[in-house]
């Protein structure tokens, strides 16, 4: 249902397919984007490209679920901090499970939700250090006794 609204949306908007053919709407099934020929990461970057786009890491992260490479094994491969590959395979875990929901958020709503449970959670404990302090004071006024 999904590939018929694009292949809709690309026949009334653009004939040619051009200007969506890099959207990924599904690319667990038929997406071109997706195909195992565009996505491969099994060599080393070439020479000279020292940036890692969201294609290339899209690359690396599916081979990483996919099981095709361990993120130690990618970590050494291209020069990266495991922690950062990591981040990548944990915003992509994120990504998915927000697209797969019934209402998924827009990118502008993770992140405002991102940072209300931070306001939060720094509210929380910025309380518990108030109460600390207090107890603290009452605790050095009684042995001051």
């Amino acid at each position: 249902m999904i590939e018929f609204a694009r292949d809709e949306l690309a026949a009334v908007d653009d004939p040619d397919r051009s200007r969506i053919a890099h959207l990924c709407i599904d690319p667990v099934k038929s997406c071109s984007c997706y195909k195992e020929e565009n996505v491969a990461m099994s060599g080393p970057l070439e020479d000279g490209i020292k940036r890692w786009t969201a294609k290339r890491k899209s690359a690396l992260v599916i081979e990483i679920i996919q099981g095709r490479t361990t993120v130690a094994e990618a970590s050494r491969s291209y020069d990266l901090s495991p922690s950062e590959i990591e981040n990548w395979v944990d915003d992509a875990r994120k990504g998915m499970e927000n697209a797969l929901k019934a209402n998924p958020l827009d990118v502008r709503q993770q992140y405002e939700k991102q940072l209300r449970d931070l306001q939060e959670a720094y509210r929380e404990a910025m309380l518990e250090l108030r109460a600390r302090k207090k107890l603290q004071a009452l605790l050095d006024a009684e042995d001051d006794k």
